[in-house]
């Protein structure tokens, strides 16, 4: 029963579904209206699409995911879960996650059903074909707050969400650049497109750090949303921003030929934790 567990949180990718869900918990909790139904509801449509998302993809990657070395663990690679089994699964997690957003409202619910087809049917098979793959990649990333934004009632257009989802799309540039160089090897082995393909590691690097400072500048650019913040926050998202371009600067480049490390993944990842957090301060401030 353990292992059973352990192969269906593997094959639900459940660690990756709990981080998209927070992101769509952001944005409802920044929106001015709430409900704790709603919330609850939210949370469950969003994890469980994610998961049935997550699910699929390892069905339509199972044969390319053998060629891997991080993913020929997976469940359905290693036998120990059938494709059959995989399809109800899905199936299950997709119905009771459009579900609970259909209950929401029908715009987190379009938006939900948005994600599955730029995730399954746009970004995957684009892989095999293109490295700008990663922007439909992205945006399925910086869709989540909208979710959230729209079950509290939000506007779909307002421009505060709009500002938070363009950052959410930005970061994730970068943050898919450096997975593509992490497992160089890997990919091109499954027959994926990469960009350090055709860049070397002496111009990923810059590309990446221009991206991420580009991405940390974008959040200065507040007042053109029609966002007024207190001097406060601005100061702490300066400090906050400074502190952060230059250790992720030094983490990036302190290997002369790796454009890849682990630290600098992880400090990258816990700066756009920590930006989501603040919102959450700021725009209820």
């Amino acid at each position: 029963m353990k292992n059973s567990w352990k192969q269906l949180w593997a094959l639900m990718r459940v660690r990756l579904s709990a981080m998209v869900t927070f992101s769509a918990l952001i944005g409802f909790l920044i929106a001015p209206h709430q409900s704790r139904t709603d919330l609850l509801l939210l949370v469950a449509g969003v994890f469980f699409l994610a998961c049935g998302t997550s699910a699929l993809n390892q069905i339509q990657e199972k044969e390319r995911d053998k060629l891997m070395a991080r993913t020929k663990n997976r469940p359905l690679v290693a036998g120990h879960l059938s494709v059959r089994a995989a399809v109800i699964i899905v199936l299950l997690m997709l119905t009771i996650g459009s579900t609970s957003l259909a209950l929401v409202g029908w715009q987190p619910l379009l938006l939900g059903l948005a994600n599955i087809f730029f995730y399954n049917a746009v970004y995957t098979p684009l892989k095999t074909r293109t490295p700008l793959a990663i922007l439909p990649g992205a945006l399925v990333g910086a869709i989540p707050p909208v979710m959230g934004w729209t079950a509290a009632g939000g506007s779909l257009i307002h421009p505060t969400i709009i500002y938070v989802a363009a950052f959410m799309l930005m970061w994730q540039l970068p943050h898919f650049w450096l997975l593509l160089v992490a497992y160089a090897k890997d990919y091109e082995r499954a027959g994926f497109k990469r960009f350090p393909k055709f860049f070397s590691p002496q111009h990923i690097r810059p590309i990446i750090f221009s991206w991420t400072l580009l991405s940390s500048l974008f959040l200065f650019t507040f007042p053109l949303f029609g966002i007024h913040f207190q001097w406060a926050h601005v100061l702490l998202l300066t400090v906050i921003n400074t502190g952060f371009i230059g250790l992720f600067y030094f983490l990036l480049f302190h290997k002369e030929l790796n454009p890849y490390n682990k630290k600098a993944f992880i400090v990258l990842n816990s700066y756009a934790l920590t930006i989501l957090i603040l919102f959450v301060w700021m725009f209820q401030s």
